[in-house]
């Protein structure tokens, strides 16, 4: 089957209309996100054929880094707006590990193309605006050049506190160890987030340069930062060594760099010390809550933070499995430690997106509330408990105090990914289209660049 681009199909009962990004049914209509309709197209243009997640995250978001809860979603928006169930599918059908496939029928449908207008002859007045033409364009040459020099010095060029942490690099000698260097990663993230004169990078566009093999100033120009994070992890029996160094990228030189010889449970010391360096160096100044911030760590018990590195590991599959799995490690975590306000912020989100994502009833809606609202009360200006209740909201169809909760997620943390993504996705369900459109390019934006 040809490649559909804007042209109308059928798919079974609806009639599908890329250009004008409407489904419709009768005499119901219903709009589409783009890139919601961008999936739908490329699965009708593949239609009965297994096209796996990755290929449609490549083709649809190409470009960009984002995660397969992203493509999920939109799957779950398009069963929701087009009346199919994920448990008895008509229209698309989910192999797990596998991708999704268009299972209904798809009828192409053709688009007479408008008559060509007869040709007007050419007078006096047609041929003075063709000499006014001629004589803008060395205008308009001086004037787009003058708009590049402007763009490049206050746009292309890196802000000066902007900064990317690429993930660490698991020495450990053990594959399944990679949780860990994961979370030594997006801890740090969260740390230098923390402090509000810097630009930091997202977690997702971070991880997106796992096994990129671009030099580090290649991979500075692309995310247009100033300066890049990068280390090391090896792990064994109960010591830790870390090495961190920071390269300004127009330069390739190094700013700072230190190796840490620590026992395990120092983790939190050695986090502290790496953030606090970075700020450093880039004359970063912290305000004594940002340096309170900093100061605090989330859990006292080492192996409880274990547990919540390999149970975040498992939430960020977005597999119902894995989702599981992560509940079990967010509950051994608070086993050993009841106080740890961050586990049980996600530990909500996991009971809220059994329901948002696979199918689960009221009851994990409700337990996903409760339990974000006990992070809450254990840390009120904790950002994840903030969008774990956020999510708990919004499946139990509180679309306003959904709202609300993101919006607080992101006062304390204004580049939060997740809250951003998911107020973008609320108000897509809501049909609020310009809001929802400008949330998403927010949420583009942090994963592609720094503004």
């Amino acid at each position: 089957m040809g490649g559909f681009g804007k042209r109308p199909f059928e798919l079974a009962e609806w009639l599908i209309q890329p250009a004008a990004g409407t489904a419709t049914c009768g005499s119901r209509a219903v709009r589409l996100e783009p890139k919601v309709m961008a999936v739908l197209v490329y699965l009708a243009d593949r239609a009965g054929e297994v096209v796996p997640k990755d290929q449609i995250l490549g083709e649809v978001w190409r470009g960009t880094f984002v995660k397969e809860v992203v493509l999920a979603r939109g799957i779950s928006e398009l069963r929701r707006l087009l009346g199919d169930d994920a448990r008895s599918p008509r229209l698309i059908e989910t192999l797990p590990k596998r991708g999704y496939r268009l299972i209904a029928d798809v009828v192409p449908l053709e688009v007479s193309s408008p008559s060509s207008s007869p040709p007007v002859a050419m007078d006096l007045r047609r041929e003075r605006w063709r000499l006014v033409g001629w004589l803008a364009v060395p205008i308009v040459a001086l004037l787009l050049a003058a708009l590049l020099v402007v763009w490049y010095s206050v746009w292309a060029k890196p802000h000066p506190d902007s900064i990317a942490v690429l993930p660490f690099r698991n020495f450990s000698g053990d594959p399944e160890s990679d949780y860990f260097s994961d979370g030594m990663t997006e801890d740090i993230i969260t740390a230098l987030s923390k402090v509000r004169e810097l630009r930091v990078v997202s977690r997702t566009t971070s991880m997106g340069y796992r096994r990129s093999t671009m030099s580090l100033p290649e991979i500075g120009h692309e995310l247009r930062v100033a300066s890049i994070v990068e280390g090391s992890v090896r792990r064994e029996k109960g010591t830790v060594r870390i090495t961190a160094q920071l390269i300004d990228v127009a330069t390739d030189r190094h700013l700072w760099s230190q190796a840490y010889d620590r026992d395990l449970e120092d983790i939190f010391e050695i986090q502290r010390d790496v953030a606090d360096r970075i700020a450093r160096a880039l004359q970063a100044e912290l305000s004594p809550k940002e340096r309170r911030d900093l100061e605090r760590q989330p859990t006292h018990e080492v192996a409880a933070h274990n547990y919540y590195l390999r149970g975040r590991e498992q939430y960020l599959r977005y597999e119902r499995g894995a989702n599981e799995s992560a509940i079990e490690l967010y509950t051994a975590a608070l086993d050993l430690d009841p106080n740890f306000a961050l586990a049980r912020a996600e530990l909500a989100s996991a009971y809220a997106l059994r329901v948002a994502n696979y199918g689960f009833g009221p009851e994990s809606a409700d337990r996903a509330f409760a339990t974000a609202q006990q992070a809450l009360e254990s840390d009120p200006e904790l950002p994840e408990a903030h969008k774990a209740l956020g999510l708990a909201y919004a499946v139990r169809g509180r679309a306003l105090q959904a709202r609300l909760s993101y919006r607080r997620a992101l006062e304390l943390r204004p580049d939060y990914d997740e809250a951003i993504h998911n107020i973008a996705l609320l108000l897509f369900q809501l049909g609020e289209w310009d809001e929802a459109g400008r949330w998403q390019r927010r949420a583009d934006e942090l994963r592609q660049k720094l503004k």
